[in-house]
């Protein structure tokens, strides 16, 4: 599991050979063989027993700063672990097994579309039979991608051929939810066509930011993804961001629902809008209050940015697992 510390003056140190973390709420003392990294996000103090023992135990402690950008990494002098691990993801994201970690989580992402459209329905006021026939329509792409197993063949750009699809259906869904002045034609990019697509932009350019973090402190390999795989890009992070879009997209419709967004957040640029520096501001604002909110999500109740590294921590565990597996086999 990788070990969180995100509690103001914090201590962790060393007890009986196990890590003690301990502030003026709790003691806990957890066995290093349980933990695979160390994310320090707050000011923690941290003493030179914790440092060895965590460096001996190859548990690399990375540090972010308030915005939760990766400031420095501590780790053992030995990185054959960290390239076994690389080597396992790469050969994971290629098998079967990688393959249905794929389905999963554009499976999980069309689930949370659902739910981000049902949370809203009681709200519509117009165009109830269209949302209605667009809900339905997304379900049975669904139960589609459900059936789908790893003995049919059928590839990555299908996939994304699917996937797209769907979304298509879901932001139709959407509009059919938000006050006329947000409305919009199409998802649009670089720039928005509209305030509702310049917004959603900037929102998931934070969350890529986030996603990209937790992969860095599980020691994973940000380039290295199953359904994602063009060149020189990060796409293990736009593998992983797919069941958080939906979340993210429940935050801007609560805004728009809330007529928060004005004119004076935008500025207006060739082809469509950019958000203004307080259009950004109050963004930025929002979007950090939203990642402490605690919500269920894969059966367990956290923030939201917890459930980003649990996420991320999974999928690290399924491809030890399978690399355990073949090793069996062998």
């Amino acid at each position: 599991m990788q070990l969180y510390i995100d509690t103001i003056h914090t201590k962790l140190s060393v007890k009986n050979g196990t890590f003690l973390i301990s502030n003026e709420s709790t003691k806990r003392l957890i066995s290093p063989r349980r933990v695979s990294s160390i994310a320090i996000l707050t000011n923690v103090l941290i003493n030179s027993a914790a440092i060895k023992l965590a460096a001996k135990s190859e548990i690399p402690i990375v540090y972010f700063d308030q915005m939760g950008n990766l400031l420095a990494q501590l780790s053992g002098p030995s990185y054959l672990q960290q390239s076994r691990l690389r080597h396992a993801q790469m050969k994971f994201m290629h098998s079967e097994k990688g393959r249905n970690w794929v389905l999963q989580q554009l499976v999980l992402k069309t689930e949370l579309q659902l739910q981000t459209l049902e949370l809203h329905e009681p709200r519509l006021t117009k165009l109830k039979s269209k949302w209605k026939e667009l809900f339905e329509s997304i379900e049975m792409k669904k139960e589609a991608l459900k059936s789908i197993n790893n003995h049919q063949p059928i590839s990555s750009s299908s996939l994304m051929g699917i996937e797209g699809g769907i979304a298509r259906l879901y932001f139709r869904a959407v509009n059919c939810i938000l006050p006329e002045v947000y409305c919009f034609e199409r998802r649009s990019r670089r720039p928005g066509k509209d305030y509702f697509n310049a917004s959603l932009n900037y929102l998931y350019g934070m969350t890529y930011g986030e996603i990209t973090r937790s992969i860095h402190a599980a020691g994973l390999d940000t380039f290295v993804g199953g359904l994602h795989s063009t060149t020189h890009k990060e796409n293990l992070v736009f593998d992983c961001i797919e069941v958080f879009r939906p979340l993210i997209d429940r935050l801007l419709i609560d805004l728009c629902l809330k007529e928060s967004l004005q004119d004076h957040h935008f500025k207006t640029v060739k082809d469509g809008f950019w958000l203004s520096r307080e259009g950004k501001r109050m963004i930025i604002e929002h979007f950090n209050q939203y990642m402490h909110r605690r919500i269920s999500f894969a059966g367990k109740v956290r923030s939201i940015r917890r459930h980003m590294y649990a996420q991320v921590e999974d999928l690290k565990k399924q491809i030890h697992e399978c690399t355990r597996h073949v090793s069996n086999h062998l």
